[in-house]
């Protein structure tokens, strides 16, 4: 399995590295199933962000930036190339995946190393979705020069009447291109 990049020298163990991962995504990624997360067993949830994190370690490599804390990640941002974009439009384009930290100087931190890292293999454009209520999370990205271009609502629906569909928060849309005077 490739190693992920790490702005601090002592490398975790690939099992710390998943551990972390879980916790970050437990801790900090909005709800991934909005109101209806009492309807999923927690023991299902759990195994869903184990498998997220192995799939990320795997898939992801050293497309994956991590900010290390004593005991564990701070924080961790990867990309992945698009390459039906790329095509259509004629230049390099990639999607932030995830953006997760403790704190938003750690947030900033591994933005920037991430925005290096794609600037370095060729990519111009890259498109970062954030949950409407990460407000942390957008400000993050327009402060790196990302523009909001799009908002998507997600509608559900409680079969039970407990919730209205539009207390879903849904995904925001950003961009940002990467030109070549950025270093």
């Amino acid at each position: 399995m490739p190693a992920a990049s790490n702005a601090v020298k002592d490398k975790l163990s690939s099992e710390d590295l998943r551990f972390s991962l879980v916790g970050l995504l437990a801790d900090f990624e909005p709800d991934a199933y909005g109101h209806f997360g009492d309807l999923i067993p927690r023991a299902a949830q759990r195994r869903e962000r184990e498998e997220r994190a192995e799939r990320w370690m795997k898939e992801l490599g050293p497309r994956l930036v991590i900010e290390q804390e004593s005991g564990g990640v701070a924080g961790a941002c990867a990309w992945s190339p698009l390459p039906w974009d790329s095509r259509h439009f004629g230049f390099s384009a990639a999607r932030l995946e995830f953006l997760l930290a403790r704190e938003d100087s750690i947030r900033r931190t591994i933005l920037k190393a991430t925005l290096q890292r794609c600037h370095e293999a060729g990519i111009r454009h890259l498109t970062a979705r954030v949950d409407s209520s990460d407000l942390s999370g957008a400000h993050a990205l327009e402060a790196a020069g990302f523009d909001l271009v799009d908002g998507i609502l997600t509608f559900g629906m409680r079969l039970d009447g407990r919730m209205a569909a539009a207390e879903v928060p849904g995904p925001v849309v950003c961009t940002r291109r990467i030109n070549s005077r950025e270093s």
